[in-house]
């Protein structure tokens, strides 16, 4: 994908500017870049020593960056790894996190997203490898999500060792303005052609 030339920008402007962008990518295109994200997480990043993997349910209506690649690969190569996603809670501000396997049912809620509705909870501290969701990222880690600081209030529970990685579409903004001190940074983020290390 072509370098996104933004230095400087605000996170409300680089929220709608990539959202567009990403509307704009046709169904096939968009499970292509899927794909090779998949392939490039399974091909960087060792998990033979993982227990616990997060991954985000994705927003199909958004064109979220399709995570049952990583997913159905997981399950089938990492039997021992826990698949691990999350339920927003009655309160709208924070999430709960539960292995997603046969004996746990997921259902849509009002955003869009697939989440579980029981199961075997994992608490935050637990986790090896988070897979984080994005709009748009910067040179230095940051990311542009989509305003509600779920991510944000989970990931500053998480325990240091923990990994977390992006995934985009898109190459990096120089920049982006208005980064709080509660915005917690990433560790790598993962494009369709590069993985970029902070």
């Amino acid at each position: 994908m072509q370098i996104i030339k933004f230095m400087g920008f605000t996170k409300e402007h680089l929220r709608e500017v990539f959202k567009a962008k990403r509307q704009n990518l046709a169904p096939v295109q968009l499970q292509t870049l899927s794909q090779e994200i998949s392939n490039m997480f399974f091909e960087q990043f060792k998990l033979s020593s993982v227990k616990n993997l997060h991954v985000y349910m994705p927003i199909a209506q958004l064109n979220e960056v399709n995570t049952k690649f990583i997913i159905d690969r997981a399950k089938e190569q990492f039997p021992q790894i826990n698949i691990v996603s999350s339920r927003i809670q009655s309160d709208n501000s924070s999430l709960k996190h539960y292995i997603i396997d046969e004996s746990c049912k997921l259902t849509l809620n009002d955003w869009g997203i697939w989440q579980p509705t029981s199961g075997t909870e994992v608490l935050p501290e637990h986790l090896d490898i988070i897979l984080v969701p994005l709009l748009v990222f910067d040179m230095n880690g940051h990311r542009v999500g989509y305003g509600n600081g779920f991510y944000d209030r989970f990931l500053s529970k998480i325990s240091t060792h923990a990994i977390k990685i992006g995934l985009s579409f898109f190459e990096p903004v120089d920049e982006i303005l208005g980064i709080k001190e509660s915005d917690v940074p990433l560790n790598y983020c993962i494009t369709t052609d590069k993985i970029y290390t902070f």
